[in-house]
């Protein structure tokens, strides 16, 4: 979330304010259930918005508030809209060009060589879908420039629901899209009026969208694994044992040959197994090894 959105919603008039034991209830579980940790800078709107939520629900404390979320069905709707007041979801079109450059390349490199199977990319903690769609132009170009007819499929996942939302319309304003070029905002987007654009049909029919908890995974979350994984500040806001987890699972997702492309700087502190890092200016990218199928 921007902070102009976070300055909107704005703290409660009433009084409640929440005690620290309530804070570290409500701070455990965020943790517990999406692995993010609240950052020294964000414990006060954190508490604003636990504070806002029981005063439109009616409850008479933030602890009958909690039990109220952790023993009722009712709970989980709640809980997940509650997470979309909580979570940042700021992110824009080809927020770090270099990464999306490494994919253009290395897909065009796999076409040159014969490469001719569905190509499949996901995009984790997509937000509201600029970066997933930011991952269909770059499948889009590297086919292109390989003169190959496009066969690929585009998923984004993320833990709120409304993101997930506003990912499926594919409308944007204009703070969104700064780094679009010229080229990409003609084949790609059609304008709306002066300030929003929307992802054209043809973008859309190879990209889709799922609600997931990364933490919550199973087994069948996949029919098939993962040419391109992708992630931009996502990992940042985990505990260090909890970005191992979260990248474990992404490498087991990874076919042999496959890449995954992090933030720069996300795993500085950590060489994970089963990958090796890849050679490539201004990106932190690695490759799972062929006939390396966890």
């Amino acid at each position: 979330m921007s902070e102009q959105a976070e300055r909107t919603l704005s703290p409660p008039d009433n009084s409640l304010t929440l005690s620290d034991r309530q804070f570290r209830l409500w701070a455990d579980m965020l943790e517990s259930r999406t692995g993010v940790i609240v950052a020294s800078d964000r414990e006060a709107f954190f508490r604003s918005q636990i504070a806002t939520r029981v005063d439109e629900l009616g409850f008479d404390d933030a602890d009958a508030y909690f039990h109220g979320v952790l023993a009722t069905v009712a709970g989980m709707g709640e809980w997940s809209l509650l997470l979309d007041r909580l979570l940042i979801k700021e992110t824009r079109f080809f927020r770090h060009r270099e990464s999306h450059e490494f994919i253009r390349d290395t897909l065009y490199q796999s076409l040159q060589e014969g490469r001719r199977d569905l190509i499949n990319l996901w995009s984790v903690g997509c937000s509201t879908g600029e970066e997933t769609y930011s991952l269909a132009i770059n499948a889009f170009e590297a086919f292109a420039r390989a003169r190959v007819k496009p066969l690929f499929a585009v998923t984004g996942s993320d833990v709120s629901r409304s993101a997930v939302k506003e990912a499926r319309d594919g409308t944007y304003t204009a703070n969104h899209y700064p780094n679009i070029t010229d080229h990409e905002m003609v084949a790609y987007f059609r304008k709306l009026d002066g300030r929003r654009i929307t992802v054209k049909q043809a973008v859309k029919q190879n990209v889709s969208f799922v609600i997931n908890n990364i933490f919550e995974h199973n087994d069948g979350f996949f029919a098939g694994k993962m040419d391109y994984i992708f992630t931009q500040n996502m990992l940042i806001y985990f505990k260090r044992w909890r970005r191992k987890e979260a990248v474990n699972f992404m490498i087991e997702y990874l076919k042999p040959g496959g890449y995954l492309i992090v933030g720069p700087g996300e795993l500085s502190d950590w060489q994970p197994s089963g990958i090796t890092r890849v050679n490539y200016p201004g990106v932190q990218a690695y490759q799972k090894p062929h006939g390396n199928d966890q």
